[in-house]
């Protein structure tokens, strides 16, 4: 009886643990539209919605919330490569930074504190043709798209093609990369 007990107890403590990892759009789920605030990339100094502009096109999101500019910028040096690389598939990635303040005060020295980009830094940039914005934490966009704002969620990435979800990744690490780039080279095909 107490074994039971001590299994239920852990189990009431570990389930809202794992919930609290869930994040963003399910698989299959239509892409909303969103206006975050653009300070870099081809849409800079606007409020350009990424799946209203872009329809159809291939796509990924990457929604970062207090995330190590380390890992940021490996993402978006993934994104910015991938850009590049599939220019023909008219491929597109966007870097979405959440904020407690007004976008519209955020500028491009506040991406790259926050990781954007890494590898302009080191001479070689890929990101110029990833949007990088900023939406506030309390804006509808955030709610729209499941974007869980819990500490322990430093990062959602949404993978689409013709405005529907076609992969999801939670905390994505460095090391997980391939994982993105695979699912990447799938929508591009």
């Amino acid at each position: 009886m107490k074994k039971l007990l001590g299994i239920a107890i852990a189990a009431v403590c570990v389930l809202p643990a794992l919930a609290a990892l869930s994040s963003g759009l399910d698989i299959n789920a239509p892409v909303p539209s969103v206006h975050p605030y653009h300070v870099a990339g081809p849409d800079k100094d606007s409020m350009a919605c990424p799946p209203c502009k872009y329809g159809s096109r291939p796509a990924v999101q990457a929604w970062f919330n207090n995330e190590d500019p380390k890992v940021a910028g490996d993402i978006i040096d993934l994104l910015g490569k991938s850009v590049n690389a599939n220019k023909a598939k008219e491929f597109k990635g966007f870097a979405l930074f959440l904020t407690d303040k007004d976008p519209s005060e955020c500028t491009e020295a506040d991406a790259i504190k926050a990781g954007y980009c890494k590898s302009c830094t080191e001479g070689n940039c890929h990101c110029d043709k990833v949007g990088i914005a900023f939406l506030a934490k309390d804006n509808k966009g955030v709610q729209s798209y499941k974007y869980n704002l819990d500490s322990s969620v430093k990062n959602t990435v949404i993978v689409y093609k013709e405005r529907k979800v076609i992969a999801k990744f939670v905390n994505l690490t460095s090391k997980d990369l391939p994982k993105l780039k695979a699912e990447i080279d799938k929508i591009v095909k």
